[in-house]
């Protein structure tokens, strides 16, 4: 009988070696959902293997399975001679969870290995103590695209349209299998907003769906012409974390009119055995930030830029230190001179939080956390915004969504501005005027049908706006939202173009007419202004408003500038702006 006993002894033993062995194969090849299994198995049979507990805990914890993993977790602890990594992974666990004083205690044990790793979390820690009850910056909601699979990176593709990656089985190409489409992991997607300002109607980009796996996410030029995307091998199920093993490349393609990507090649500074991805482009589309752990760097992934030369890219430049850490960054956004990105390294709330950092002539020097809300104890990355829209999304694994990785829609709860414009003589609202924002780095809008366009901001803006409408003179109004006391309702007053005023400049010293001057008009009341240049005859046109007053004046290279105060009266007199003779400038001493 004791021998039977030793024989099933030996066999379990045996069995639970080579379960053990299997576990770890997957651990190492990073099939996570594969190795819970195995392990699972393996603690079944021997509920004491202490290496199949951390193991299975860190398994949980790249499935963001949390609470199971600080169960595993906290098993593990129990034993002597664990790894030290371990209490460090313990940590990550217990900071997604919201357990941060518990957190900081298992960091500060890993800081006999690592001090400044330890550290930097531990403080972390604190930050998110401090920290976690501020107001939120931004309203964040769930959208309704979203799937029980992976739906992440997401990019605008023009004001109505977004593109995003998704693993989801509900929507297939047709002859995929579903079983296919597992293997495959994820497609690009588009959506267009709804009358609620929800993503509605998710459909497939490409029509060849088939040649097109796994590419997201992607970026997109801002004339619309350039792609930038990511070749990923996401699993889904699995975090979207370096540690995941995730392996990145870039690719740069034409966008052709009917959407199709022709010209496919690889970006020029793709590294062999290293990761480059998250693209973005700056607002003039001659600038392309990414993500890459290549060497030479400052952590685990950082961020750089490269310039368009042509038809190539120039060497990339790492951001710097202010930006980049010994951590990870990832997944720029760049909106003016602000960049926005996600980091598991610098002060936060959870796994990757959300930062956004100015560019100043000395570089990036300032560095914000976008705060609660925006950031979650889980992780929170891939944030783009339309600042004029007030719209913006970003991918999170925080709980309560529909799947693995979800889509989220941003808000800021900002100053609203509305623009007016009204006929200058009958005050009648002017329906599908322009309003050019160009200047300000944004778009060109219309006005609706009662003459209003109305805009919320995230950040101030100070530019110039041109404001124009067909059969009306164009106006252009130096916009400061930052200016105390500035009306949140701003009136422009667009003079029609049969309210022509006609003048001429000569030249003081010789009576000859002057070419080139430039006119500028200034409303006194409103401060809108109009720019015109004199012609060869010397003559110039101004649309003016009846019964206003304007600050008239003229200046030339080599002439002294003129002022001169005009009353336009009701507006019959088209001559009164006569002739205007421009002194020659006094010659320096």
């Amino acid at each position: 009988m004791l021998s039977l006993v030793l024989v099933l002894l030996c066999v379990q033993a045996g069995w639970s070696q080579r379960g053990l062995r299997k576990a770890n194969k997957q651990y190492e090849l990073k099939a996570f959902a594969l190795a819970a299994k195995s392990y699972e198995d393996v603690l079944q049979r021997s509920p004491n293997a202490v290496e199949a507990m951390y193991k299975l805990a860190d398994t949980y914890r790249h499935l963001n399975r949390m609470e199971e993993a600080a169960t595993w977790y906290e098993r593990a602890v129990q034993y002597k001679d664990i790894p030290p990594n371990v209490y460090l992974e313990y940590g990550h666990v217990l900071k997604a969870l919201g357990r941060f004083n518990e957190a900081r205690t298992w960091y500060l044990k890993y800081s006999t290995v690592d001090p400044v790793w330890a550290n930097q979390m531990a403080e972390s820690c604190r930050y998110a103590m401090e920290h976690q009850n501020d107001p939120p910056r931004f309203q964040v909601v769930p959208e309704t695209i979203n799937s029980p699979q992976s739906d992440f990176g997401p990019s605008m593709l023009n004001r109505q349209q977004v593109v995003f990656g998704s693993g989801r089985h509900d929507i297939k190409p047709q002859g995929v299998s579903t079983r296919e489409l597992v293997k495959k992991s994820n497609m690009l997607f588009r959506a267009s907003r709804d009358d609620r300002g929800f993503l509605s109607s998710p459909a497939i980009y490409h029509r060849d769906p088939e040649n097109h796996f796994n590419e997201a996410p992607a970026a997109f030029s801002p004339d619309g012409r350039t792609v930038v995307f990511t070749k990923n091998n996401f699993v889904n199920g699995t975090r979207q974390i370096p540690s995941a093993g995730i392996e990145l490349s870039l690719f740069v393609a034409t966008v052709a009119a009917d959407g199709a990507w022709t010209g496919v090649h690889p970006f020029p500074h793709n590294m062999a055995g290293y990761s480059t991805g998250y693209a973005a482009f700056s607002e003039d589309g001659r600038m392309l930030y990414f993500a890459s752990d290549r060497p030479g760097g400052f952590g685990g992934f950082d961020l750089y830029v490269s310039v368009r030369e042509g038809n190539s890219w120039s060497a990339p430049e790492n951001l710097g230190p202010v930006v980049n850490s010994p951590g990870n960054e990832i997944t720029p956004f760049v909106v003016g001179n602000t960049l926005y990105f996600a980091s598991d390294w610098h002060a936060g709330f959870g796994g990757f939080d959300l930062f956004k950092s100015e560019q100043t002539s000395r570089g990036f020097t300032t560095l914000i956390n976008l705060g609660p809300g925006v950031n979650s104890t889980y992780d929170d990355y891939g944030f783009v915004f339309d600042p004029i829209l007030n719209l913006g999304y970003l991918t999170s694994n925080r709980p309560g969504g529909e799947g693995a990785e979800d889509i989220y829609r941003v808000s800021q709860a900002g100053e609203l501005f509305s623009f007016r414009v009204l006929d200058a003589a009958t005050r009648a609202p002017i329906a599908g005027a322009k309003l050019d924002f160009t200047a300000c780095g944004q778009g060109v809008y219309r006005t609706d049908a009662n003459g209003m366009y109305s805009f919320q901001l995230l950040e101030p803006l100070r530019c110039q706006v041109i404001v124009e409408q067909q059969g009306y003179a164009p106006a252009t109004l130096d916009f400061n939202s930052s200016l105390p006391g500035r009306d949140r309702v701003i009136e422009i007053l667009l003079a029609n173009n049969q309210n022509l005023y006609v003048g001429r400049v000569l030249d003081e010293r010789t009576g000859q007419p002057l070419a080139g001057v430039k006119v500028r008009a200034t409303h006194m009341r409103s401060q809108q202004f109009q720019e015109v240049s004199s012609q060869a005859d010397g003559s110039y046109q101004l649309a003016l408003q009846p019964n206003a007053s304007y600050i008239i004046r003229y200046s030339a290279a080599g002439y002294r500038e003129v002022n001169r105060t005009v009353h336009t009266g009701d507006g019959t007199d088209k001559s009164i702006l006569g002739i205007v003779s421009l002194p020659p400038a006094t010659a320096p001493p």
